[in-house]
C-alpha cells in the first residue's frame, strides 16, 4: 500500500500496489512507483501548503532514476534522507495502527487462505480502516516532524528515538 498525509490534515486514499510483471521478482518497482507519482501526486501537491517538502525513504524504488526524474518533472521538492535513518517517515507510525484497525474490523483475515477473494477483501477492509483513522493522529505526527529532523541531526544521522 501507498498513502501520504500533511499537517493540514490531508491525506490521500490508501492505494494497493500490486506487483510490476516486468520485474524480476515481480514485486513493486520503480516503474510501479514512477506511474503511482506520476498519477497521484499532482492532484495531492495542488491541494496542499506550497511550502511542503515531500517525503519517501531511502529505498530503491524510491531512489530509482525515473523516480526522481519524475519528481523532479512534477516540481517535488524531496527531503534528503541519512542512509540510517529510515525510521525518520512519521507514516511508519500509521502501518501498525492500521493493521490493528483492519483485524478489529476483520478478524477473520488473519485465517483466509492466499486466495483473490481474499486480496480483495483485504484491500477493502485497508481503504476503510485507513479512512477511519483518526485525522489528529494525522496531525499530531506532522506536528513531530521539526523533533525528528533535529534527533536526525543530533546523532549525525544514525538511529533515532523514533
Amino acid at each position: 500500500f501507498w498513502a501520504a498525509f500533511c499537517g493540514l490534515p490531508r491525506r490521500s486514499g490508501l492505494i494497493p500496489l500490486f506487483g510490476d510483471p516486468l520485474s524480476r521478482r515481480g514485486g513493486v518497482s520503480s516503474r510501479t512507483i514512477e506511474e503511482l507519482y506520476r498519477r497521484v501526486l499532482p492532484t495531492l501537491l495542488n491541494s496542499i501548503n506550497q511550502n511542503a517538502i515531500f517525503q519517501q525513504d531511502n529505498a530503491p524504488v524510491h531512489t530509482a532514476y525515473i523516480v526522481r526524474d519524475a519528481l523532479n518533472e512534477l516540481e517535488c521538492e524531496i527531503m534528503e534522507w541519512p542512509p540510517y535513518s529510515p525510521d525518520l517517515n512519521p507514516i511508519e507510525n500509521l502501518w501498525p495502527l492500521l493493521k490493528a484497525e483492519i483485524l478489529k474490523r476483520y478478524p477473520d483475515l488473519m485465517h483466509l487462505p492466499n486466495t483473490t477473494s481474499t486480496l480483495e477483501l483485504l484491500v477493502k477492509a485497508a481503504q476503510e480502516a485507513w479512512d477511519t483513522l483518526d485525522t489528529e493522529i494525522f496531525k499530531h505526527l506532522s506536528e513531530t516532524m521539526p523533533h525528528r529532523v533535529a534527533d536526525v541531526i543530533k546523532y549525525v544521522g544514525w538511529h533515532t528515538s523514533y
